[in-house]
């Protein structure tokens, strides 16, 4: 067998983790920078060569005796981490480990045990599994980049800016903080008392609608809506990219019809980000990003020789017999809580920028990870990074342990945020809109595969309050306002927008469930406000 056939027969096997390793990035690639993708993929085709030479030299130097065992090893080694959740309903954590590591040993030995002694029929094997290889490359590429299903029928005029009059330019500001649930949900099933805050805000100017829920549970669905004052479903994006796309919300994102509409007034679009790819508005005029980097190729060559692991690293090992080497946590929850004090940090540092301005900063608080006690100190959690919440944060705490961490991280949010609104107001020298909300309620119940059983009350009820021009514009704000009609209402009352207020609608969907399909639960969720 010539040289290069042999080589290529050697890297064939390859295939299978870097088939994983598209495949968590065509998934995620909203989330996840492509470049942290260029160390895992060459580490992987360095370790698949590394499997096939010691194959080829064990099994006789046997080309196809070597690709079998190599795709084989692959196989069971790609397996191991649904063998450990398998094993792990029936035994503890360290047993399920140890049980999964030695049955990986003992099918690893099988299968180059089977591969020493196969005689017969090696060379159609070798084309099938050359064969099998470019399937497996190929497929995550068709399932990712063709999605099944179609999108909703939708308007092909939303996209467009909407007209705006008068002369009035305040600065207007939208900060999300992520699942920040509304005073009711914090006192029945958190038992917190979250009036004092509320009545700070008060004092700074703020209204609270007591009457506002949530449209989606979810933020990649809730920020496209709320900045495009309309629900995911009518949102129309100018390059027509299917709402059944990964990266639909940042484009939603980047695309929103609300920045779109202030810049033909001479607005400044300024977007804050605390690190989360997906809400990361990248056509923003002025972008605050933790990790911007002038110079791609440093950015390039500090994550080819970075001493710590990427959180797409990490969940790729995490699966796998190699989890153990992942001890980066501890830097990955660290660089999370930088992130989160540069996004607040910076809603003062905007008060800098002189021309008229609409910012929107989402900022990861309360949020999980819980990476901070009420009075700020630094926690570092157990587990791999992550910032799952509900069943996928409960796969390793309990309901109760969320709660509890949830609300000593809500009473650092409640700290920074008013100490930061009080800076952005006492700096900013220009007339100030500033719309405040979670985008959702805290999630401790929710069960992502079984959605339907998530309890409406908490995971709707979010924080809405509003600080307009004149107490007399803020004592306006209807009580029942809701996120989509929120920044249409600031439109229309200073601009004239013809943005008149949508029916408060609530659906129970995830984009991890269903892109397309959006069961509406307003009626359930109107009959836990409180009156």
């Amino acid at each position: 067998m010539p040289r290069w056939q042999l080589w290529a027969l050697g890297l064939m096997p390859s295939a299978f983790p870097l088939s994983r390793l598209v495949s968590v990035y065509l998934q995620n690639r909203g989330e996840i920078s492509l470049l942290d993708v260029v160390r895992p993929a060459l580490l992987t085709i360095v370790l698949a060569a590394s499997i096939s030479l010691l194959g080829y030299r064990l099994l006789r130097r046997e080309p196809t005796r070597m690709a079998l065992a190599s795709v084989g090893f692959w196989l069971v080694f790609l397996s191991f981490g649904r063998l450990s959740s398998v094993l792990g309903s029936y035994l503890s954590s360290g047993a399920a480990s140890a049980v999964a590591f030695v049955l990986f040993i003992s099918l690893i030995a099988g299968v180059v045990a089977i591969a020493s002694w196969l005689k017969k029929g090696l060379q159609p094997l070798q084309s099938a599994l050359s064969t099998m290889a470019v399937f497996i490359v190929l497929t995550p590429f068709v399932l990712n980049l063709f999605p099944s299903g179609s999108s909703a029928q939708r308007s092909t005029d939303i996209a467009k800016p909407v007209p705006l009059a008068g002369t009035q330019t305040p600065d207007i500001y939208c900060i999300v903080l992520d699942s920040y649930g509304r005073a009711d949900v914090l006192h029945e099933l958190y038992h917190y008392d979250n009036a004092p805050f509320q009545k700070e805000l008060e004092r700074l100017g703020f209204t609270i609608p007591t009457q506002s829920r949530a449209n989606y549970i979810e933020t990649t669905l809730a920020i496209p809506s709320l900045l495009n004052g309309n629900y995911v479903d009518q949102i129309q994006l100018p390059n027509s990219v299917p709402l059944s796309a990964p990266d639909w919300p940042r484009e939603a994102v980047d695309q929103n019809r609300i920045a779109a509409s202030l810049r033909t007034k001479g607005y400044q679009f300024v977007a804050i980000s605390c690190g989360f790819l997906l809400t990361q508005a990248r056509t923003a005029d002025v972008l605050y990003d933790p990790e911007r980097s002038s110079n791609p190729m440093t950015s390039l060559w500090g994550k080819l020789f970075s001493g710590q692991f990427t959180p797409i690293e990490s969940l790729l090992l995490l699966r796998t017999p190699l989890g153990f080497l992942d001890q980066s946590a501890h830097l990955q929850y660290e660089k999370h809580r930088r992130g989160l004090h540069f996004a607040l940090e910076s809603l003062s540092a905007t008060t800098r920028l002189t021309q008229p301005k609409f910012v929107f900063a989402h900022i990861l608080l309360p949020h999980t990870p819980f990476v901070f006690t009420a009075t700020g100190e630094p926690i570092t959690p157990k587990q791999p990074y992550s910032i799952d919440s509900g069943s996928d944060y409960k796969a390793v705490e309990s309901v109760e342990d969320y709660r509890k961490h949830y609300i000593e991280q809500l009473k650092f949010t409640n700290t920074r945020i008013l100490a930061e609104l009080k800076n952005l107001l006492a700096q900013n020298q220009r007339p100030t809109v500033i719309v405040l909300l979670g985008d959702h309620g805290p999630r401790s119940t929710v069960n992502w595969d079984k959605i339907e059983q998530a309890d409406l009350h908490e995971a709707f009820g979010n924080l809405m309050a509003l600080r307009l021009l004149t107490p007399e514009d803020t004592q306006k704000v209807p009580k029942n306002l809701s996120p989509v009609n929120a920044l249409r209402y600031v439109l229309q009352t200073y601009f004239d927008a013809p943005l008149p207020p949508l029916p408060n609608r609530s659906f129970l969907t995830t984009v991890r469930v269903n892109e397309t399909r959006f069961p509406e639960v307003t009626e359930k969720v109107e009959a836990t406000l409180p009156h």
